[in-house]
């Protein structure tokens, strides 16, 4: 698992290093360990942080485009989103956790943030709005500089 995801290895290339060590490892298997592996140790491992994460009383949250080359039922070019949730700093380890979606509904970002009753800050994306039970702040950096000049013309006024 290190060697594909921290090194960018494909299955193909290992299952050749295998092979010169003299061990018979199709790509499968290892394509198989890999996934038990994600389900048995990491899934609950995700739950336990998804948990932990609810509980604070401050985390941020965010979403970018990716695009997925071989998707069911979807051409390469549709842009897909990857979800990012994570700890304040409050002086503990940051706990991040990432999820995917298909689309940028908002209906993602309430069924993760299910639950939670703290301050949320976001880049103002209207789909963090479905949820209910927390505070809403606002990333000031996600405005556009138009918002920044009308308000400080304001406040010298």
């Amino acid at each position: 698992m290190y060697q594909k995801y921290a090194n960018g290895l494909p299955l193909y290339r290992q299952e050749k290093d295998w092979q010169q060590y003299g061990a018979q490892i199709s790509r499968t298997t290892l394509a198989n360990w890999i996934i038990y592996c994600s389900q048995n140790y990491f899934q609950p491992m995700y739950d336990y942080f998804h948990r932990e994460l609810l509980k604070l009383s401050f985390a941020m949250a965010d979403e970018t485009r990716v695009q997925v080359l071989k998707e069911e039922e979807r051409r390469a070019q549709t842009q897909s989103f990857m979800w990012l949730f994570r700890s304040g700093e409050d002086g503990l380890p940051a706990i991040i956790l990432y999820g995917y979606s298909p689309t940028r509904s908002g209906s993602h970002a309430k069924e993760f943030l299910e639950g939670y009753h703290g301050y949320l800050e976001t880049d103002s994306y209207q789909g963090y709005n479905k949820p209910a039970g927390y505070q809403m702040m606002f990333l000031l950096g996600a405005y556009p500089p138009v918002f920044y000049r009308r308000r400080s013309q304001r406040e010298t006024v």
